[in-house]
């Protein structure tokens, strides 16, 4: 019997909310990296020495009536770059209430502005403390005055992007901008403000060489220069005669719609009854037509190009918006694309998910996230909608080399970025059945964050006769012919529509976060891609999401509860009753198998390199003897808590030989990932666990799993602490989330479901199954 039993949302309870324990002592803090003795003598005496010298450089600035900061950089202690010792290098900089660590570059590097003579004075004093600042002190390797980063050759004359400082201070940002505009228009350069996001001030100017810009006192406030991106699209084709049957609107059906950012779309009889609104930045001349057609074409009849079962989605009215152009307007360049889209989103704000199947060629790099990136992120932010982009296309298999890493714009957080995995495998085909396709980009993405997200099918590559040999996945030519071609432009679509289904059926407001989960808590790695989990997540992050129907229903052997709620600073969401059910034991032990997904939309910082990502939720969950009550302590805060509780989602716990034992099916969902780097933890916008219980050693299955413990789970936020600074009132901050959980029974015994929402309802637990709309509903 298929699935037709709707999944759940539920609510946290009013006392679910717990307070954060205080912190133990931090009697020693730093040990890893403080200093003693000389060492400590002759850092103290370095930057002494340093900030002596750049006194009076400060006291000029003040006297000729220059009001820009002065900005330096701090090399941090690889040892120091946790967020306990941030606090105590912040100590020495920030002055009271006024946070001069304004930024950061790459993951080690801090930026500090210096507003005048009086803040070196400071400086200088708590570094003469030396029992009171010793961690920072020691955190903090060397000091330098910041320069531009400029990034290509400062005698090529090109349109340049220039990326200024952004101060944390409107009158001093507003300064800096008439600053450098006064600077272009002295040098007679042509200059226009770029918007990007909102915390990013960019500018494009044009034919300059980047040393006409530097060495002006107007041009201290210069961040970055680089060239200004040029955007690209790949297209390959292969004429079928294949003859699909044309698919027409019903009158009275309100469709669900999905945005197309790329070229037109053909008025082909496939296709045209289904355009419904259009943004075109060009001339009629000035755009071809074949991949936006073939990009349309795979949303709208992908299954049936196919004769497979791969999305379960229906047709969707489509908007076209035209952002790229042919030959005849010339190239297309980051900041138009940029304007471009916005104005496609402004004119539809109808429109929820939106395709985007084009990108640059310009890989990401570790730790500083791209422009492009931060814009995609802002959009959506914006506009309340769900971008879902193409990882990109790289040939460096027609050298034998390694497939390429995704290129800028597809490491954006908010993003959900699809690669593609190969459908099909002739014998001169160079992937198998089911791996990653020859030609797609791989992860991961900055600073650990997992990129691409999903996979979807975007055809095979071979050679035959020394010649390549595309075995590409169906859709329409420009003409209305059934035509082939490869690439995550058109495995993209395919969760394109995926996306958009969900967002039309289920009724409740659109919220992207929890569109994004769903489809990410459906994904698995296919069976035939049995690699090692850290090289699988690299080249196809989450996997390949389910069929609609596989992830708006359950069937008796699971449930799917879903919380979507906000964790506040200084407190947690700690569920003590969380309802596991009991016919899950076996011999007197809990068995199962849990899927966890938690997806959040962070708080970002632009200016803070690989720390962009200021925010973020992490979850336990597992079991406990007893509650317990909590009587005169002075770390812990609540009345009541958990006596030796257990976290089952720490992967040290499971044994490697048991899940070598696994199932295939198993094995390719199994996700046991640790989201920290020592006692470091990450801080990620994705995070997923799906672990079967039976695969604990031993000795934890029978302290975890004894058929008389208690089930919780537990949610915290945490943030960088130059978020915390500048929140003016950091009690009023607070994390969103979605969290989706899914039990289910590997004995099929047809309890599960009813047994979890009997649960629900004795703890007490405000739950409903997720509304969806009748079109979808499985009889």
């Amino acid at each position: 019997m298929g699935k037709n039993l709707p999944i759940k949302l539920f609510k946290k309870r009013d006392n679910d909310k717990a307070l954060n324990n205080l912190p133990a002592g931090f009697d020693n803090q730093g040990a890893k990296f403080r200093l003693e003795g000389d060492e400590l003598t002759e850092r103290v005496n370095y930057f002494k020495g340093y900030f002596g010298q750049l006194k009076s450089k400060v006291a000029q600035k003040a006297a000729s009536d220059n009001y820009l900061p002065t900005v330096i950089r701090l090399k941090v202690n690889e040892d120091a770059l946790a967020k306990t010792h941030r606090s105590s290098i912040g100590k020495i900089f920030n002055k009271g209430k006024k946070v001069n660590i304004i930024g950061m570059v790459g993951d080690d590097e801090l930026l500090v502005k210096i507003d005048g003579p009086e803040d070196i004075v400071d400086i200088e004093k708590k570094i003469q403390d030396v029992d009171k600042n010793i961690v920072g002190i020691s955190a903090i390797e060397a000091a330098e005055d910041f320069a531009p980063t400029i990034d290509l050759e400062e005698s090529e004359e090109n349109d340049l992007k220039i990326k200024l400082i952004n101060y944390g201070d409107y009158k001093l940002n507003e300064i800096a901008e008439r600053s450098f505009e006064n600077l272009c228009e002295k040098l007679n350069i042509e200059y226009q403000k770029l918007q990007y996001s909102k915390d990013l001030i960019l500018y494009r100017v044009r034919s300059v060489k980047p040393q006409s810009l530097i060495n002006f006192n107007e041009s201290e406030s210069i961040f970055s220069i680089s060239k200004v991106p040029i955007i690209s699209l790949t297209k390959s084709g292969l004429i079928e005669e294949d003859i699909i049957e044309v698919k027409l609107p019903e009158e009275g059906i309100d469709y669900f719609k999905v945005g197309v950012f790329d070229e037109g779309i053909s008025d082909i009889d496939h296709l045209k009854p289904w355009k419904e609104g259009t943004f075109v930045a060009f001339g009629s001349d000035e755009f071809d037509k074949s991949h936006g057609t073939f990009v349309a074409g795979i949303i709208n009849y992908g299954d049936i190009l196919e004769n497979k079962d791969w999305t379960g989605t229906k047709p969707f009215k489509i908007t076209e918006a035209v952002i790229f152009p042919n030959g005849n307007f010339g190239y297309i360049d980051e900041p138009m694309m940029v304007e471009f889209m916005r104005e496609a989103v402004k004119k539809h704000p109808d429109v929820k998910v939106w395709n985007f199947s084009i990108g640059n060629e310009t890989a990401i790099e570790d730790n500083k996230y791209s422009d492009f990136a931060k814009y995609l992120d802002d959009l959506q932010s914006e506009y309340n909608i769900l971008i879902v982009k193409a990882a990109g296309n790289c040939s460096n298999f027609l050298k034998a080399a390694p497939r390429g890493r995704i290129t800028e714009a597809s490491e954006s957080v908010k993003t959900l970025v699809v690669g593609s995995i190969t459908h099909d495998k002739r014998d001169h085909d160079l992937s198998p059945l089911n791996h990653p396709s020859p030609f797609s980009m791989v992860g991961p993405g900055c600073s650990d964050v997992i990129k691409p997200d999903l996979v979807h099918y975007g055809g095979n590559v071979g050679f035959l006769n020394g010649k390549l040999d595309i075995n590409g996945v169906r859709s329409f030519a420009e003409n209305g012919k059934v035509c082939k071609a490869v690439g995550t432009s058109y495995s993209a679509p395919r969760v394109s529509a995926l996306a958009a289904e969900l967002a039309g059926s289920i009724k409740d407001e659109f919220n992207p976060d929890f569109i994004k989960a769903l489809l990410i808590h459906s994904a698995k790695h296919p069976e035939e891609f049995d690699e090692n989990f850290f090289d699988r997540i690299n080249q196809i992050g989450f996997g390949l999401p389910s069929r609609v129907n596989d992830i708006l229903f359950n069937d008796l052997d699971e449930l799917t509860l879903i919380l979507m709620d906000s964790v506040d600073k200084g407190s947690n969401i700690k569920i003590m009753d969380f309802p596991f059910p009991k016919c899950l034991v076996e011999d007197g032990h809990f068995y199962g198998q849990v899927k966890i997904t938690l997806v959040t939309s962070p708080e970002i910082n632009s200016y803070h390199g690989a720390e962009y990502i200021q925010s973020d939720v992490d979850a336990s969950f597992g079991t406990y003897n007893k509650k317990i009550e909590v009587i005169d302590s002075k770390i812990k805060r609540n009345p009541i808590d958990m006596d030796d509780a257990q976290n089952l989602l720490v992967p040290s716990r499971y044994s490697s030989r048991k899940q070598k034992a696994a199932s295939p099916t198993f094995k390719t969902e199994r996700f046991l990932h640790s989201y920290s780097v020592g006692h470091t933890e990450l801080f990620l916008p994705v995070k997923k666990w799906c672990i079967d219980l039976e695969e604990l050693q031993e000795s934890h299955k029978r302290t975890c799993l004894d058929m008389d413990r208690l089930w919780f789970l537990q949610l915290k936020a945490s943030y960088r602490n130059n978020y915390e600074l500048r929140v003016k009132d950091s009690r009023d901050i607070s994390q969103e989330f979605v969290a989706i959980i899914t039990i289910r029974d590997t004995r099929k015994k047809g309890k599960v479901y009813n047994e979890v929402t009997q649960l629900l309802n004795q703890y007490n637990f405000l739950h409903e199954n997720v509304k969806v709309d009748e079109r979808i509903v499985v009889r």
